[in-house]
């Protein structure tokens, strides 16, 4: 609990000045965008809520078992793209999916790239 008492200061201190130097008046933009739409301020407060507890919860899952059972739950995470990623690509045409999501098979692709990747470098 420490760790994430101490890293979400940190955190905020880096990616803050970052978002704000990669994009141009991003606090404008995101004030004006709470100040049309209501429920844009709740959304950020939801997704930062979100954030939180998905870290919460990655912390504790490693205090009370262990991190390798994170590793598992990484791999079952893998298994599971990569076994969409074969589905979407076997068949030899995606009318089901597509009529649901046209990007699905896109997505599906990209994420298992984005994972493959990630796999690579850790």
């Amino acid at each position: 609990m420490n760790l994430l008492m101490y890293m979400a200061p940190v955190a905020v201190a880096f990616l803050l000045p970052a978002s704000i130097i990669m994009k141009e008046d991003v606090v404008a933009i995101t004030f004006e965008l709470c100040r049309d739409d209501p429920k844009m301020m709740w959304l950020l407060i939801f997704n930062s809520a979100l954030a939180y507890f998905v870290n919460l919860t990655n912390f504790l899952v490693t205090k009370h078992t262990s991190a390798l059972t994170l590793q598992i739950l990484s791999k079952a995470d893998n298994n599971i793209v990569f076994m969409n990623f074969q589905i979407l690509s076997k068949a030899d045409n995606n009318i089901v999916m597509e009529a649901v999501d046209p990007e699905v098979s896109v997505t599906c692709i990209d994420l298992f790239m984005l994972r493959m990747i990630w796999v690579e470098l850790n």
